[in-house]
């Protein structure tokens, strides 16, 4: 499993059943460069250019390990 998590998870949400899935899952977080140029809210439309730029670099960036991953486990 695959999860794309674009901001830090905030502690009042991540239930017992979220962390099990997170724990098997390969978890793909935004670069320190990325989070800089989301600012507070990656979802806000005044970033939302920046963010899938930002996005798609770091997309290219994991894809390798990802795509070694996948095939390990397959």
């Amino acid at each position: 499993m695959i999860v794309l998590r674009p901001i830090p998870d905030l502690p009042q949400y991540v239930t017992g059943e979220c962390m099990a899935v997170l724990e098997r899952a390969m978890l793909i977080e935004p670069s320190e460069r990325a989070r800089a140029g989301f600012g507070r809210d990656p979802f806000d439309p005044d970033v939302r250019g920046i963010a899938a730029v930002l996005g798609y670099e770091d997309g290219l960036t994991v894809s390798a390990s990802l795509a070694a991953r996948i095939a390990a486990a397959g």
